[in-house]
């Protein structure tokens, strides 16, 4: 009878290492293809934002762009300060002239529209939690230890374009600031990619204060000239 018990507990011992064996299998097999896939639409990301780009392939274009200085108080109170409203046009990759329709009181102050290349970057990948299968796909992105001066965040993918529509940086060390992040949307004209909308948050810390800030760009009127 005793041996019976020995040999049934033996066999429940086998499956249960049996189990855990290929539940282990499954975890590394199911990560592998996480990062496959993960990879996959990162590298067609940056693909498709080298072939969108319109600073590299020299396109002629134009918008006009605003841009306003807010500051946060305490209990998140929001003052308007300073704005600035322009047009740009752009020719061969650069900037040709800017017409100042507002100027800001401050010379600090421009509109900054300048996107990090992320997509160039080895970022340790990893899919946003509850992705839904719609049209759009967030995959989050984090330096290793031997780039901590990268930016880290979130880029939210057109699932069957690849092209972004949303990016979101947070810079974890940037010298003078206690917090850095920016957002980026984007939109498409004639076959570029383009930021339509920039926020920029920032808190630094000073001697005697702590400064918080938020500034917002918008771009209208954009048009590509063939």
């Amino acid at each position: 009878m005793s041996y019976c018990r020995s040999s049934q507990k033996r066999s429940y011992l086998v499956l249960v290492v049996v189990g855990v064996a290929l539940l282990a299998g499954l975890s590394v097999s199911q990560q592998a293809r996480d990062e496959s896939v993960l990879r996959f639409y990162w590298d067609r990301a940056r693909a498709v934002a080298a072939t969108g780009d319109p600073i590299e392939h020299g396109a002629r274009y134009s918008f006009e762009v605003t841009t306003y200085y807010k500051s946060i108080g305490k209990l998140g109170v929001v003052t308007l300060e300073d704005s600035l409203k322009e047009i740009r046009h752009y020719s061969f990759g650069n900037l040709d002239s800017t017409r100042i329709l507002i100027p800001a009181n401050r010379n600090s102050l421009t509109a900054d529209l300048a996107v990090p290349r992320v997509f160039d970057s080895t970022y340790i990948l990893n899919f946003f939690p509850n992705d839904t299968g719609g049209p759009e796909i967030a995959i989050g992105f984090e330096a290793d230890s031997n780039h901590t001066e990268w930016p880290m965040g979130l880029a939210v993918l057109d699932r069957q374009l690849y092209s972004p529509r949303w990016l979101y940086l947070s810079y974890p060390r940037k010298s003078g600031y206690r917090h850095f992040s920016r957002s980026f949307r984007f939109t498409q004209a004639d076959g570029y990619i383009f930021p339509d909308s920039v926020w920029e948050v920032g808190v630094i810390d000073g001697v005697l204060f702590t400064k918080s800030y938020r500034i917002e760009t918008g771009v209208t009127n954009l048009k590509v000239y063939r």
